[in-house]
């Protein structure tokens, strides 16, 4: 008879591990990626010295990018967040916001200032990896860097 409890215990314990492995995992978990910024991932590609180095992050239903970059051929025009495949541009969904150097040829995103509530087509559209960042000078206004952001969010892999 003293079995029986251990055995309800065991039992319920095994259970519960099963339908915790079972459910999905949450969609507040925290996805980071680290981009490089080249001229060689823009449409069409720009022969530039340019580079930038972004950190991106999605948590709760929030995209967060911060990080820099340098060496634009002209001044700083724009930056976004584009939705659209790799070798392809795209629609500007979001206007990131830099904090300019003196030459206004690069800058750096702060990440209290480039914070993006994504609806439910966007995050459809980020956990397809189809978002990228995209850079512009005035030398280059269609952009003159370009990183594609990987796969992120619900149905992606962390």
């Amino acid at each position: 008879m003293a079995n029986k409890p251990i055995q309800k215990t065991t039992l319920a314990v095994l259970v519960l591990s099963l339908v915790g492995f079972l459910l999905p995992v949450s969609a507040g978990a925290q996805q980071s990626h680290e981009l490089r910024l080249t001229g060689d991932k823009t449409v069409p590609p720009v022969g530039t010295g340019a580079y930038g180095k972004l950190i991106v992050r999605f948590a709760d239903d929030t995209l967060t990018v911060s990080g820099s970059f340098e060496s634009l051929t002209g001044q700083y025009h724009s930056a976004g967040i584009f939705v659209g495949p790799e070798d392809e541009r795209g629609n500007r969904l979001f206007l990131l916001t830099v904090d300019l150097n003196e030459e206004k040829t690069g800058g750096e995103f702060l990440a209290e200032k480039n914070k993006f509530h994504l609806n439910e087509p966007q995050k459809m559209w980020l956990a397809e990896g189809e978002f990228y960042i995209s850079i512009s000078s005035y030398e280059h206004v269609n952009g003159e860097i370009r990183a594609q952001l990987p796969a992120m969010g619900s149905g992606s892999i962390p």
